[in-house]
């Protein structure tokens, strides 16, 4: 492999602009493009790390130097910053520093993120472009939502997003767990593709053009669909950085982030009790697809695949689009029901449905300072009903009573 330069002060001959909601390793891929040379050279030449043995996380969430890669890219420190995830922190609770590394929530519900680090979704009719000729020759934006479980459809183009490359059928751009510190999430940095193909793959890159890649035969029937659609239209309201301040959880007013918090702990619990919430699924199509999401999880859970008193904890968010939409569909449909006493009601009847037993609740109920009020106080409602047993104590042995073997 060729020697990698040393890092330079001077601007890079040529730039470009960021997209709105691009992400910056989407981001060096077009601009390793321009200036024909590769992924891994251009980070060497901007200076750019990662993390050894977190490679690209650091960089998902904010460069250590943003100002001088903006420098070499001849762009603004507010337009570096923009394409880190932690540009969304404000509004997406899972990405603050609370819930992420050494310093995250001790409750074990909050500790999974939910975030996909390693790999990410995409709309082949994004990347493919919209017309104009830069992305004629580079390619449309790889998607800072797209690494949110949230978003699991392009409201553009009205299609659920793909994770499979069509002809490798691995997760696109999978990067491995260990890497080059120049890696910085990005995989097979050092091969010279367009920023559109795939670089899934050992020793060499796919190489298939992702842009090209056809509608997943297996979608939805036009009604699911739009269910799932009109969802993702609400997420992605809720996410915008000018979205509303407040929203409705549990039926109560709750600020509009903490729904992403409510999301994550209920959908948790969905999938732990179904089918007692089977029948806020909006369509038959949509309840089948969680049908064999849980009924999948739970054989992966049976004795057979667990150690003897071991139990999985959290389950992470499905990659699919559509078992996760379908899943977050219908948690959203349990978020909107409008009578407190009612959610009450509910969450009690699927606290006492789950399969896990008081290992879950473990996890579930010393969470609920963390989510909306509207469900932290249907989750206080089943505590008052279902004080933990007391501990007792045990009793006293006299020490003539021990009898030595």
């Amino acid at each position: 492999m060729p020697s990698l330069p040393r890092s330079v002060e001077r601007p890079f001959p040529r730039s470009l602009d960021p997209f709105d909601d691009e992400i910056l390793p989407g981001y060096l891929l077009r601009l390793a493009h321009r200036l024909e040379i590769s992924p891994r050279y251009l980070t060497a030449l901007a200076g750019l790390r990662g993390n050894r043995y977190a490679p690209g996380r650091s960089v998902l969430l904010g460069l250590v130097d943003p100002a001088g890669f903006a420098r070499a890219a001849r762009l603004s420190i507010t337009e570096v910053e923009n394409m880190s995830l932690a540009a969304l922190a404000g509004r997406y609770p899972p990405l603050r520093l609370q819930y992420l590394g050494k310093t995250r929530e001790p409750q074990a519900l909050l500790k999974e993120p939910w975030v996909f680090w390693r790999w990410t979704r995409y709309c082949p009719q994004c990347l493919a472009g919209d017309g104009t000729a830069i992305q004629r020759h580079h390619g449309g934006p790889w998607k800072r939502a797209w690494r949110l479980p949230i978003a699991f459809s392009c409201l553009t183009h009205r299609r659920l997003l793909l994770h499979l490359c069509p002809d490798c059928r691995q997760p696109v751009n999978q990067q491995p767990v260990y890497g080059h510190p120049f890696d910085l999430f990005i995989a097979n940095p050092q091969a010279q593709l367009h920023p559109t193909q795939c670089r899934s793959g050992k020793p060499r890159p796919c190489g298939s053009f992702l842009g090209d890649a056809p509608l997943d035969g297996d979608e939805l029937d036009p009604q699911s669909l739009s269910s799932l659609l009109t969802t993702q239209e609400q997420l992605t309201h809720l996410l915008a950085p000018n979205g509303p301040t407040t929203t409705s959880s549990g039926g109560q007013p709750t600020p509009a982030p903490l729904i992403f918090t409510d999301l994550r702990m209920l959908s948790e619990l969905l999938i732990k009790s179904w089918p007692t919430a089977r029948a806020f699924a909006p369509t038959a199509p949509i309840a089948e697809i969680i049908d064999q999401h849980t009924a999948e999880l739970r054989h992966r859970e049976g004795p057979q695949h667990q150690p003897a008193g071991k139990h999985r904890g959290p389950c992470r968010p499905p990659l699919p689009a559509k078992e996760c939409g379908a899943l977050l569909t219908t948690t959203f449909n349990l978020l909107n029901i409008p009578d407190h006493e009612d959610m009450a009601a509910l969450i009690d009847e699927m606290l006492h449905n789950d399969y896990t037993g008081r290992l879950w609740k473990r996890l579930f109920l010393p969470a609920q300072h963390a989510c909306s009020p509207g469900l932290s106080q249907a989750i206080a409602a089943y505590s008052r009903a279902h004080p933990p047993p007391p501990l007792g104590r045990r009793p006293r042995i006299a020490v003539s009573d021990i009898v030595l073997k």
